[in-house]
């Protein structure tokens, strides 16, 4: 991981920027004065490593540029071919973090997409034994559109091809059981297949 090194070029202003640095580093008065003079950074930042840190680096130089101090960033080290600009940072700030959304919307997508196989698998359970004493067309298309979906979530598919959508008001249609506790089985495959949907698109 890159570190970035903060500098602070000397002025007449040196007083007005030791609050600033004090709040972000801890480093007492004297030595940001001497660090200042020296041209030697007033902070040095791991880069991704620690949250806190990075949130620290970014209102430092939030601070210091409001302030009106002049600074300079550097790359791991202190050198004119390692000086890099407050843009070019936060622009690496705005990937990481983009980065790092879409990575937990991929385990987002995961965990709900194995909550939808395990729910589809309870339903079409139900609906194999419920098929052993009344199988009518109804029952066996609904079967089919579970057993499809299944599969294809199984076999990594795009989920925007399944159909199980509607299928329990297709079933209240047909029959007056009500009460059967495959309704609510399939009422919870088709919350969570919405869900997924929804997760897909945002």
């Amino acid at each position: 991981m890159s570190v970035v090194l903060v500098v602070v070029e000397h002025d007449e202003n040196v007083k007005k920027y030791i609050p600033v640095i004090r709040k972000n580093t801890y480093l007492g008065s004297a030595e940001i004065t001497k660090r200042i003079r020296k041209d030697k950074p007033i902070m040095e930042c791991k880069l991704f490593h620690d949250t806190d840190d990075d949130v620290k680096l970014k209102q430092l130089i939030k601070e210091l540029i409001d302030a009106g101090a002049k600074i300079k960033l550097f790359q791991d080290e202190i050198h004119q071919n390692n000086e890099i600009t407050v843009d070019y940072l936060i622009n690496r700030f705005n990937r990481y973090e983009e980065i790092q959304r879409i990575n937990e919307n991929a385990d987002d997508f995961k965990d709900n997409e194995k909550q939808l196989i395990d729910q589809l698998r309870v339903v079409v359970n139900k609906l194999q034994k419920e098929a052993v004493h009344d199988n009518t067309e109804i029952l066996q298309l609904i079967t089919k559109r579970y057993k499809n979906a299944l599969e294809l979530l199984e076999n990594q598919g795009d989920i925007k091809q399944i159909i199980i959508l509607g299928s329990v008001q297709a079933y209240m249609d047909s029959y007056n059981d009500y009460q059967n506790s495959l309704l609510g089985e399939m009422h919870e495959a088709e919350k969570l297949l919405k869900e997924l949907i929804r997760s897909v698109e945002e």
